[in-house]
């Protein structure tokens, strides 16, 4: 069994409890019965690893964590079948996985258009509020002092490329394959590669990470080989 995990897409209150908690509840919500004869799972974590060609510090310390934990066993649901489970990072796609692919963390300006409210307009009543400074230097978009310096040089925002699409890559590769596979994921930009994977004969095991199920809308055309649940 293949599972691919859009690891950003966890809630946080999961992630920071470590990666061997996080495969342990992945694993904990598969049946017996949805597992492959071998009981062997693979996890694979996507997320934007790379800014350009080198390693995010998240991916160093994740990347350490699997390898330090994987291969490893777990219990399934029932509490008493013992799979083996792999972990591993997915830099690459399946269908070409000497090649990694870069660039798929990139920091992003601030957004444009960008506005700032007065400490005071909020209800701060404290005197040399350092806010204000900040307030200030987004409003006059530049620095007070050198008149150089501007919001977007200070700011910015992470983005994750291709990350989507490389794990919508996989399950439509995998899909081709002999293995039960699951997504972990609460985006539905990823339904357009389940529904293929599905009408290509297979059963997709879709693990929500928030309290939501997929549109109806979506769904209406399935049959009992795609399953929800709750991670």
């Amino acid at each position: 069994m293949i599972i691919l995990v859009d690891y950003d897409n966890i809630e946080y209150n999961i992630l920071r409890l470590g990666i061997s908690y996080v495969v342990n509840r992945i694993v904990s919500k598969i049946d017996p019965s949805e597992v492959d004869s071998n009981r062997r799972i693979t996890i694979r974590l996507y997320g934007g690893w790379y800014e350009q060609n080198r390693f995010t510090q998240k991916a160093q310390n994740l990347s350490a964590d699997v390898a330090a934990n994987y291969p490893n066993t777990a219990l399934l649901s029932d509490n008493s079948t013992s799979v083996i489970v792999n972990c591993e990072m997915a830099y690459s796609i399946l269908a070409d996985p000497t090649n990694h692919l870069f660039s798929t963390f990139r920091p992003r300006g601030i957004p444009s258009g960008l506005n700032a409210k007065h400490p005071a307009s909020c209800g701060c009543t404290t005197p040399n509020c350092p806010i204000v400074a900040i307030h200030n230097f987004i409003r006059n978009n530049s620095c007070p002092l050198c008149n150089t310096i501007r919001p977007e040089d200070i700011f910015y925002r992470g983005e994750q490329k291709l990350v989507d699409t490389m794990l919508t890559s996989d399950l439509i590769f995998s899909s081709n394959q002999s293995v039960n596979l699951g997504v972990v994921s609460s985006d539905d930009d990823f339904w357009p590669g389940i529904k293929t994977t599905l009408a290509n004969g297979k059963t997709v095991i879709q693990l929500h990470t928030r309290t939501r199920n997929t549109p109806s809308a979506y769904t209406k055309t399935t049959s009992s080989n795609y399953i929800q649940k709750l991670l």
